[in-house]
């Protein structure tokens, strides 16, 4: 458990309790982030979590999924994170909460072992977040026209 000032990182990578569990289906669907048959199915990808401090609640998560990377049959784990509407100032302008749970989720995926994984990719569906904001922690960028969004990889 790290802490930074009012937020605090918490493991959550298969050390969830149904308490836990809850309060993160209970952030996406309070946020309108997730319908709640997906939160249901999503939470079991959390690696880790966001505490506030103060009101000892869960407001943020990094969820990781194995998925392939397009056009290839390289495994990642793909990467999000989320962050309740109400505290994204907080933890937006804090740059060791979001330095801390980039980090910590990539390094407990790693120590995971997993041989087939190559490593971490993030999607970036928000067109506001600019591929410098990962690229300051390792990330580089799939070069695909034919996508979508920007797809950047941090190997293992």
């Amino acid at each position: 458990m790290k802490k930074f000032m009012n937020y605090e990182l918490i493991e959550i990578y298969y050390k969830s309790t149904n308490k836990i569990k809850n309060e993160i289906v209970d952030l996406w669907v309070n946020n309108n982030a997730l319908p709640t048959i997906e939160a249901l199915s999503r939470v079991n990808h959390v690696v880790c979590a966001i505490k506030h401090v103060p009101s000892d609640k869960i407001i943020g998560v990094s969820t990781a999924k194995i998925n392939s990377l397009h056009n290839t049959n390289d495994l990642y784990y793909f990467y999000g994170m989320f962050v309740d509407k109400n505290h994204r100032g907080g933890v937006g302008s804090n740059w060791r909460v979001k330095t801390g749970i980039i980090n910590k989720t990539f390094d407990i995926l790693k120590n995971q072992n997993n041989m087939y994984v190559k490593g971490l990719a993030a999607i970036l569906e928000n067109q506001r977040v600019s591929n410098k904001f990962l690229q300051r922690y390792g990330f580089s960028s799939l070069n695909d026209d034919q996508l979508e969004y920007k797809i950047l990889i941090k190997n293992f």
